[in-house]
């Protein structure tokens, strides 16, 4: 199977997704140890980051036609 360079975008953005949520679900699952609070913030924020600028490229309106 040879993927494209949309199947790509596609592949990351629904692993990007999906690691965004699993990471929400486990956080409101399990206690996060003290000493772990802080870079787990920083990887949250990560993740989080990536997960809007998907959305803004699949969903986002960057058609340049004029006129729309």
């Amino acid at each position: 199977m040879k993927l494209t360079k949309a199947g790509v975008r596609l592949l990351v953005g629904i692993i990007t997704t999906l690691g965004f949520f699993a990471m929400i679900g486990a956080l409101m699952m399990f206690a996060v140890p003290t000493e772990n609070g802080d870079i787990l913030k920083i990887l949250v924020g990560f993740i989080g980051g990536a997960f809007m600028t998907i959305i803004a490229f699949y969903f986002g309106d960057s058609d340049s036609r004029p006129g729309s």
